[in-house]
């Protein structure tokens, strides 16, 4: 038995001036109850639409940044192999001047010593 079946029953027993002031009393109410669900329904489809595309821009906008951060991160491995680099230059050049500051104390240490025999 369905809802037709039940206000068809329902509705034989009532007089139709009550039919149609509950109509009146009610109807309003319901339609504009409807109304509401209707248009609720269709903001919450239209946000959700919208949070779609907000959602497709930020993936395009993280997979870019990603890209740029894999840029850097390479950049980044070329200059730290550089510094590493230049790095060995400057203590290779830092050793060599030890072994000339050793030899000048050296011969500085013996001209002392020879002019201090004389």
């Amino acid at each position: 038995m369905g809802i037709p079946a039940i206000l068809a029953a329902a509705v034989r027993q009532i007089s139709w001036g009550e039919v149609a002031n509950v109509a009146l009393k009610y109807g309003p109410d319901i339609a504009r109850k409807i109304k509401e669900r209707l248009q609720a329904q269709q903001v919450a489809e239209s946000e959700a639409a919208v949070t779609a595309d907000h959602l497709t821009d930020r993936i395009r906008e993280l997979e870019s940044a990603l890209v740029r951060q894999g840029e850097v991160i390479e950049q980044q491995g070329k200059t730290i192999l550089l510094l590493e680099e230049i790095g060995k230059t400057l203590q290779a050049r830092v050793n060599v001047f030890m072994g000339l500051t050793a030899l000048s104390l050296a011969v500085s240490t013996l001209l002392c010593l020879l002019l201090l025999r004389n």
